[in-house]
């Protein structure tokens, strides 16, 4: 298992991108952590276990986002919002 570092930055992600559906909302999310195969994220919105996402990185120096696919390992309520763990797909 890979270590897990701190990380703060905000994300986004967009929910159905494997699906290839339109008008897919995207949603924001703190991240707490990150190693080479996934991140920790705190999100208002409650993911699913095993769901398959899309993650906006933030590319250094361009105005745009890298596109990263990752799958919900595990989700755990936190006060009104859910930490969860993603796991890169490669």
């Amino acid at each position: 298992m890979a270590e897990r570092k701190a990380f703060d930055q905000l994300l986004q992600y967009s929910l159905g991108a494997t699906a290839g559906e339109s008008g897919e909302k995207i949603h924001t999310a703190q991240v707490q952590n990150i190693c080479s195969d996934g991140l920790g994220i705190l999100t208002d919105y409650p993911l699913k276990k095993d769901a398959v996402i899309r993650v906006g990185f933030p590319a250094s120096g361009l105005e745009m986002l890298v596109p990263v696919f990752a799958e919900v390992a595990w989700v755990a309520p936190e006060d009104k919002r859910f930490k969860a763990g993603l796991r890169f797909l490669k």
